[in-house]
């Protein structure tokens, strides 16, 4: 006989081609069950195999159905019995606390039992974490040791995200109309602080708006100054940066006064009242005071419209110019008939008289409030510790006693 081959009958899927066979004809023997396959012998005892092949299958799946569905009825259980768990400890806790101190703990309960990964915060939870570690970058980092806190990569990214360009800033003046919107009358009055820094020069594109940043307000030099405009409350206290602008250079006189009206004027339509302008006792600021709003010793302020806006120079710079006058030329203070002349000297007598005493008049006063070194003449508290009332005591019972020269 000649070799041949018997193709199979495709009576079942295709997973099942393992039952294909060949018939050989070598030595007159033929496989009788090839031969029954292809005459088509098992195909009834196959489709029972199918039919209850799917029928297992089947009744596999409505157990799986019926497992999942199980599943997720006890999750939701559980779900809803931590909800009302949690609730129930914000109703215990709301006896004994209020306001972002709830808010807090309230946090920490909700984030207890769940992974760094999975945990979600709100803008309210955020503004709390970034005040945080504003305050204080080395705290925030042992706070999270601790307590559960965003990470700080999570909030610079927050920051980021919020958009400020140089000039007035349209969202923070929308947020102090509905902030400010139920207070007083007496607690609308505000005063408008400027300050003057000086920044690194460079240019940045920024994608976003299509822009190159960088150039200086109103011409096209690159920028190394930047001011900003800040209002405070005068009867309660809160502050608020409102607008910056970027100059080549100290701003002069004549170009910050319309930025000055303009932010007052649009305070107003707010309803906030400036009543106070503050600022340094810098030469482009004494130009600004003097010269564009006329104020002097005799008419400490300005007129905007019908109300009057005083200008004071900020105590900061005053304690320490008044600190360096005194070092450099000394005082002359009291009528033609008794002058007393107030030097540097003096404070120097006293301090080394002090220094000698077991217990001492002043003792926060050091060599370094004395001999200041370089650099450390812009520190404020130095100055202050100078001219505070302990020093004056100090110096007024020692030359009563005749321990130092004076009256």
């Amino acid at each position: 006989m000649h070799r041949y081959t018997c193709t199979p009958v495709k009576l079942f899927p295709e997973e099942y081609k393992c039952i294909c066979s060949t018939v050989y004809g070598g030595g007159g023997k033929v496989s009788v069950i090839a031969l029954l396959m292809c005459l088509g012998f098992f195909a009834p005892y196959i489709q029972v195999y199918r039919l209850r092949l799917k029928a297992r299958c089947a009744s596999a799946a409505t157990v799986a159905k019926k497992v999942i569905s199980k599943a997720a009825t006890t999750l939701g259980k559980g779900r809803a019995s931590q909800k009302r768990k949690v609730a129930a400890i914000r109703t215990d806790l709301s006896k004994f606390l209020s306001g972002p101190s709830l808010e807090f703990v309230m946090s920490q309960v909700n984030m207890a039992h769940r992974c760094p990964r999975g945990r979600r915060w709100n803008a309210q939870q955020k503004a709390f974490a970034l005040s945080l570690m504003h305050s204080s970058p080395k705290t925030y980092r042992l706070l999270r040791k601790v307590f559960a806190l965003p990470s700080p990569r999570l909030l610079r990214r927050t920051i980021q995200a919020i958009q400020i360009y140089p000039g007035m800033n349209e969202y923070i003046l929308e947020a102090l109309r509905l902030k400010t919107a139920g207070m007083l009358s007496q607690d609308k009055v505000v005063s408008l602080v400027i300050d003057e820094m000086s920044i690194r020069q460079g240019l940045s594109y920024d994608p976003g708006r299509d822009v190159i940043e960088g150039v200086a307000h109103g011409s096209n030099q690159l920028a190394n100054h930047a001011i900003v405009f800040m209002v405070r409350g005068l009867s309660r206290k809160w502050k608020q940066p409102l607008a910056y602008y970027l100059s080549s250079g100290p701003m002069t006189g004549k170009e910050m006064k319309p930025l000055i009206i303009e932010c007052i004027e649009r305070l107003d339509t707010i309803g906030l009242t400036v009543s106070v302008l503050v600022c340094d006792q810098g030469s482009n600021n004494q130009n600004l005071v003097q010269t564009e709003l006329g104020v002097s010793c005799e008419r400490p302020f300005f007129l905007h419209g019908s109300r009057k806006v005083f200008v004071f120079y900020d105590p900061p710079h005053l304690l320490k110019n008044i600190r360096n006058n005194l070092k450099k030329y000394g005082f002359t203070v009291g009528s033609a008939d008794s002058k007393v002349d107030v030097l540097w000297k003096h404070i120097e007598s006293f301090y080394e008289a002090d220094c000698s005493k077991p217990v001492r008049l002043a003792p926060r006063l050091t060599r370094t409030h004395i001999d200041i070194p370089p650099f450390k003449n812009l520190r404020v508290r130095l100055a202050a510790q100078i001219l505070s009332h302990s020093v004056a005591s100090g110096i007024a019972f020692m030359s009563q006693w005749k321990i130092i020269p004076g009256r």
